[in-house]
């Protein structure tokens, strides 16, 4: 069969197009916190302080979609907040690395207050060489076989570390601590934002993060085919700018009962207010 020049260009575009929906989206590291049913948005009563713990995920994402490529050794962050609605407030309590995720160098952290909002946060200003522990800093406990060196490859390690999660479309994801949140105050309306911040790197040696993506190299730290840092990688803690993700909210509704309460007070004095048909027939009101 014959092809004309036209032909073939608009084969060739057609083809590079559909390589290109094959390939996932760039690989990086990002942080994403949820609440423990795994949603983003969390409904409260008026008036509640009851603690609300807040998992914390580190989603390693790579391009070749084999999900036993993509490794975590440390990801460190802070906690701040972001009064959406005034209404709520509170502070954030206590930060907990996961049970695999103590290795040398974590850190729990330590509550801080990072906005001017009067709501608490979790993690220092910015790092120094001399104190890193106030912010929250994962470090895995695994060891990679036949390496020596702490990573995180999932199944891949056979360490029984706490909760990882291989991604249908590649890449994997590992739940690494967790916050805990309590409300000081909780009025109708109110809506309170919670995102993961990078702490700056670079000041005294100290790296935010390391990870692997698309690796056969378990034992090394360098790039190409090992290690990969906020220097050489994506490293977003906050993705909110990216695709919207990173962050939790928590809003202050009505309980159903009270509200149920309260719309049977106001049909019923509607109902009250409206005239008779034989007052409006006289047009006078009840």
């Amino acid at each position: 069969m014959k092809v004309n020049r036209t032909t073939l260009i608009l084969m060739t575009a057609v083809l590079v197009s559909a390589v290109g929906l094959v390939k996932t989206v760039e690989a990086k590291l990002v942080i994403d916190l949820r609440f423990l049913d795994g949603t983003k948005n969390r409904n409260i009563s008026v008036g509640s302080t009851s603690t609300i713990p807040i998992r914390v995920w580190a989603v390693v994402t790579g391009d070749d979609l084999n999900t036993n490529r993509e490794g975590l050794q440390s990801a460190t962050l802070a906690l701040q907040s972001r009064v959406i609605t005034p209404g709520i407030s509170g502070s954030i309590t206590s930060a907990f690395c996961g049970a695999g995720w103590t290795g040398s160098g974590s850190s729990n952290g330590w509550a801080s207050n990072l906005t001017p909002d009067g709501v608490g946060d979790w993690g220092k200003a910015s790092p120094t060489q001399a104190s890193l522990d106030g912010f929250f800093r994962a470090r895995t406990n695994a060891v990679q076989a036949g390496s020596g060196a702490q990573i995180n490859f999932g199944s891949v390690d056979g360490v029984d570390d706490e909760t990882e999660i291989p991604l249908p479309n590649g890449g994997r994801e590992f739940l690494v601590g967790r916050f805990v949140f309590k409300p000081s105050a909780a009025l109708l309306g109110g809506v309170l934002r919670y995102d993961p911040v990078t702490p700056p790197s670079g000041m005294g040696g100290f790296v935010s993060a390391t990870w692997w993506e698309d690796s056969s190299n378990y034992s090394s730290g360098n790039p190409p085919d090992g290690g990969t840092s906020p220097v050489n990688g994506a490293y977003l803690p906050d993705d909110v700018n990216a695709a919207g993700v990173g962050g939790v909210e928590i809003t202050v509704i009505p309980e159903p009962a009270a509200f149920g309460v309260l719309l049977s007070f106001l049909v019923l004095g509607g109902l009250r207010a409206r005239p008779s048909r034989s007052s409006r027939r006289a047009g006078v009101l009840e």
